[in-house]
């Protein structure tokens, strides 16, 4: 419940970010079931990552593979490159970004 509580919240604070006023609590436990699925899933990938590496822990290079991964119906660019450095990657890009424009709350 701590986790789902803390979700909730930061779906709330990028709503806000993005400009909402308001939603309903159907629509914010909704997002926030998909954020948390979101990061489930992203550690699973990342774990797997590190494992194929031979590494029992993930580091940030398996979680940009994995964000890449996650991101495969909408696509980021660099996501196929397996050559490329981590700060080329489309994914890396998009939350440098996000970092920038963003106030932090």
């Amino acid at each position: 419940e701590f986790v789902e509580s803390l979700a909730r919240i930061a779906v709330a604070q990028i709503c806000d970010s993005v400009g909402l006023q308001g939603c309903q609590v159907s629509a914010l436990n909704a997002l926030s079931n998909v954020m948390c699925k979101y990061v489930q899933d992203l550690g699973k990938v990342s774990s797997l990552y590190a494992n194929l590496a031979g590494r029992g822990e993930s580091n940030v290079f398996d979680v940009v593979r994995g964000m890449e991964d996650l991101g495969v119906c909408h696509g980021f660019a660099g996501g196929s490159d397996l050559d490329c450095c981590v700060l080329e990657s489309g994914i890396v890009k998009e939350v440098m970004r996000y970092v920038d424009v963003t106030e932090e709350v």
